[in-house]
């Protein structure tokens, strides 16, 4: 059962990077109520945006690729390691995509984090009130623990096959 752990683990990081990116963006908090910003699939945008929404998007797109690369591939080892699939071992591809997930959520939370201040800037007139009434989505903060989480797991759970002499 332990051999299952790490494509599932894989497979849920997968799925929860393309659910959350299904939550809002931004929250703001008004006068009349809350008003919630479209979903980060919507705040993917490559023109007339500023650089840091450019950057954001070019990460999202990559992160969201790279989740589906570790669907693939959790499906691919758990067929394997119920031998209905004969081939060499895919862990450490699939450990390799884990860690390139987690650098590119790390620099996706990093993009989000200065959109969230080009916008918090640009309030202006409105000063402290409208900042503290934008909240941050949870979705790059939250795919970032995730991802960390992950790829620790998938290294402690990672495939020890010993070699005989």
């Amino acid at each position: 059962m332990k051999k299952y752990i790490n494509p599932i683990l894989s497979i849920i990081l997968g799925v929860l990077t393309f659910g959350l990116y299904a939550a809002p963006f931004l929250t703001y908090e008004g006068v009349m109520g809350i008003v919630e910003s479209g979903s980060c699939y919507e705040a993917i945008v490559f023109e007339n945006a500023s650089d840091s929404v450019i950057a954001f998007s070019v990460f999202s797109v990559a992160l969201l690729v790279m989740a589906g690369f570790l669907i693939v591939s959790g499906v691919f080892m758990i067929l394997q390691n119920a031998n209905i699939i004969k081939s060499k071992s895919i862990s450490k591809l699939k450990n390799f995509l884990q860690v390139i997930t987690f650098v590119i959520a790390l620099a996706t939370l990093i993009c989000y984090l200065v959109v969230y201040n080009d916008i918090i800037s640009a309030t202006g007139p409105f000063g402290d009130a409208a900042k503290d009434a934008i909240k941050v989505g949870a979705t790059s903060i939250t795919l970032a623990i995730v991802s960390l989480v992950t790829t620790i797991l998938c290294f402690i759970f990672q495939d020890k096959k010993k070699k005989r002499k």
